[in-house]
């Protein structure tokens, strides 16, 4: 619509309307694929580790509603850490379970219940501590000897090593200790 003498074309009010529409779906369009893309690169960073089929428990012919048992372990593994931190000192090199700690989820209630398994429980299937049993045989072997230790199955895991705890408490602000005297 041409307006006033010096002949200019302006929008009516319909079509500013129209055009911040525009203007808008393509902001959200893009914060949308920013926030797509940091996503992917997240989930993309978790290491997966390959375990033999046999370990977990198959889950292909059960009901989604039925309690799934995860396995959550923290390791003494050190990789991400510089050699010279202060937390290495005094540390051995061997991979062990520090941490062992069963998750299951009931989807029917909508409940979770954790078990922690104490890492100095000896199992006579391995002839030593349970928390040894990720030093031989590796994930794979913490699962079975949980497994069979528990009678009970077990349908994915999670490992945690010292620097993604430490990352973890760097999110949460550190965590305070208090003590009831000087140390």
């Amino acid at each position: 619509m041409k307006d006033g003498p010096s002949g200019r074309y302006r929008r009516t009010w319909p079509q500013r309307f129209v055009l911040l529409g525009c203007v808008g779906l393509i902001g959200a369009s893009l914060y949308t694929a920013s926030t797509v893309e940091t996503v992917y690169d997240d989930v993309s960073s978790i290491q997966r580790i390959w375990v033999p089929a046999d370990v977990l428990t198959d889950r292909t012919n059960v009901d989604p509603g039925e309690p799934r048992n995860i396995l959550l372990v923290g390791t003494t593994e050190n990789d991400g850490i510089d050699s010279g931190d202060d937390l290495l000192a005094g540390r051995g090199n061997a991979l062990l379970a520090d941490a062992i700690m069963v998750l299951r989820v009931e989807p029917d209630t909508g409940q979770a219940y954790v078990m922690s398994i104490n890492r100095d429980i000896y199992v006579p299937s391995i002839r030593g501590k349970i928390n040894g049993a990720v030093q031989f045989g590796g994930i794979g072997g913490l699962v079975k000897v949980v497994k069979e230790f528990l009678d009970i199955p077990i349908d994915d895991f999670m490992i945690v090593n010292f620097s993604g705890f430490r990352k973890v408490v760097d999110q949460l602000g550190g965590v305070p200790v208090y003590f009831p005297y000087e140390a």
